[in-house]
């Protein structure tokens, strides 16, 4: 039997972030190739990661996933979201028995947190610790692209079981809508000055619509913040002829630790976009610069003060060009292939795995 491991938490906010949508999608994709739904119910989110919490969250994933036997495959989504020190001695439990451990990352924690001032020596340590740990376990690990691959290659990772996921799907029954070309800009997610700093000091010459939590800046006659909604809310909602994929404080680069982790992750508003038939403007360091590049659906920035001058340059026709790549990719997106893709691949490695 082949099972993927559903942690359960409530949360509000989550219903109006990608954050909930995108391991969800990963567990609706993997049901609908033959895994079944492992559902764990989390430890209270309230409690400070103690070392007795550490020993109530391992004994909470001792109760609740059943004892495997060799045939069988469990998919992971890492970052766990209640990790502890102690689960990599339930792993090695399960590859005793002959269990297969797949992984899909949504986050790679050694970097992210390495890349943070804000996180504590102590905790980017217990990090690291839990991550390493974890992943030496796996049989097949689905980074996000080429780039985070040898991310974790240079962390001692075996190449070998490391396999790409190119972008995120974004499951959708929403058809992707005809555009027009307004240049007007769509920012959509997480509007902290903390994590996106630059649309409080936006380009006066574009127009942007902005979506999402946190926003506490100016109304303008360039500037217009629409409000927080569900991710199958917001598909219907935005309007505007671009996304923007774009984090830091900075109008001239993605600065910061935010912008750094661009470099090696696939931030989930761009599978957004892309369903919504958006096409995108994109740092051009961003790792996600090369799958845009590659089918045409968007335009690398250097700068977001370039905007104006590509929105000038640009005719109608080159943005419907644009626009129907985007939609081309949407498809794909919207109906899961990406994972679907990665998942067989992951079965096929691990199937020749135990023929060796």
């Amino acid at each position: 039997m082949k099972y993927i491991v559903s942690e359960s938490l409530c949360d509000n906010n989550l219903g109006k972030t990608a954050i909930g949508k995108a391991r969800a999608d990963i567990e609706q994709v993997a049901q609908a190739n033959g895994f079944e739904l492992l559902k764990l119910p989390l430890v209270d989110p309230k409690y400070a990661f103690s070392h007795a919490t550490h020993l109530k969250v391992y004994e909470n994933w001792k109760q609740n996933i059943p004892k495997l036997g060799k045939g069988d495959a469990l998919l992971l989504q890492l970052p766990l979201r209640q990790h502890t020190l102690l689960f990599s001695k339930l792993l090695k439990k399960q590859k005793r028995a002959g269990v297969k451990i797949y992984a899909i990352l949504h986050d790679l924690d050694t970097l992210r947190f390495s890349m943070s001032k804000a996180a504590s020596y102590k905790e980017r340590i217990r990090r690291k610790a839990e991550e390493t740990g974890v992943l030496a376990l796996c049989d097949v690990i689905i980074a996000h692209n080429d780039r985070m691959k040898a991310a974790l290659v240079e962390m001692g990772v075996d190449e070998k079981k490391i396999i790409t996921l190119k972008i995120f799907d974004y499951l959708s029954d929403q058809p992707a809508k005809d555009r027009s070309f307004d240049k007007t800009v769509i920012v959509a997610g997480n509007l902290s000055d903390e994590k996106s700093g630059f649309v409080y000091k936006l380009p006066e010459n574009v127009k942007f619509n902005l979506y999402g939590l946190g926003y506490k800046g100016i109304q303008n006659d360039t500037i217009s913040y629409k409000g927080s909604f569900s991710p199958e809310e917001l598909s219907d909602k935005v309007s505007g002829s671009f996304g923007l994929v774009w984090d830091g404080d900075s109008l001239d680069t993605c600065s910061g630790f935010y912008g750094q982790y661009l470099k090696i992750n696939n931030p989930h508003k761009t599978s957004f976009y892309l369903s919504c038939g958006l096409p995108v403007l994109i740092w051009k360091e961003a790792a996600l610069s090369e799958f845009v590049a590659e089918n045409k659906c968007g335009i690398l920035i250097e700068s977001l003060n370039e905007i104006k001058d590509i929105m000038d340059k640009l005719s109608d026709d080159q943005y419907h060009e644009i626009s129907e790549n985007a939609v081309k990719v949407s498809e794909s997106i919207k109906k899961g292939q990406f994972f679907a893709n990665a998942l067989k691949q992951a079965e096929n490695i691990a199937n020749n795995q135990a023929q060796n």
